[in-house]
């Protein structure tokens, strides 16, 4: 018991030791001015209890560029307004559309493939674009022309929907 005792008070002497040699350097290695420093808490607050709006617009010397126009202005979701007329034409909204360099097939067009089947290729066709469009997020652009109808250049995820629609798989070629 006596070697406990006497482990402890070591290591109380040493801990001791050890506090004062830290505050004897503190004293003395410090410039007369910093030890009596303390913080004016009145003169100006270090933090607000309010956001401070530190960018002001108006003392901003930045040239403002113009925003470039939107190639692909018409921007919808093909949804309950959206409506497949045939391979090449849709609607929104009431107003006709027909998709740019995509060649029209009758939607009762019959083909016949490489082995000599038959296959209704204009349902197909039509089909596919319904079922490739439906849900998906347009973006067209109307293209000016002389006919009546509205020729749309459209993209769906930057793809263009006659791109998409010519690689899909039983259509006749374009």
């Amino acid at each position: 018991m006596k070697a406990f005792l006497a482990l402890i008070a070591q290591i109380a002497f040493v801990l001791f030791a050890g506090v004062l040699v830290v505050q004897v350097a503190t004293e003395t290695s410090g410039s007369p001015t910093s030890r009596n420093v303390r913080l004016d808490v009145s003169a100006e607050g270090l933090w607000t209890n309010v956001p401070v709006k530190v960018v002001n617009a108006q003392n901003q010397e930045f040239e403002r560029l113009p925003v470039p126009p939107d190639p692909y202005p018409l921007k919808f979701r093909a949804d309950g307004r959206w409506r497949a007329l045939d391979s090449n034409h849709f609607s929104f909204n009431g107003v006709t559309y027909r998709v740019m360099d995509l060649a029209p097939v009758e939607r009762n067009r019959v083909c016949i493939d490489a082995q000599g089947r038959r296959f209704a290729c204009g349902l197909n066709a039509f089909k596919a674009l319904g079922n490739i469009v439906r849900g998906k997020f347009l973006e067209c652009r109307i293209l000016p022309g002389e006919d009546a109808e509205m020729t749309a250049d459209c993209v769906i995820d930057g793809k263009s929907l006659a791109q998409i629609l010519s690689r899909v798989p039983g259509l006749p070629p374009q």
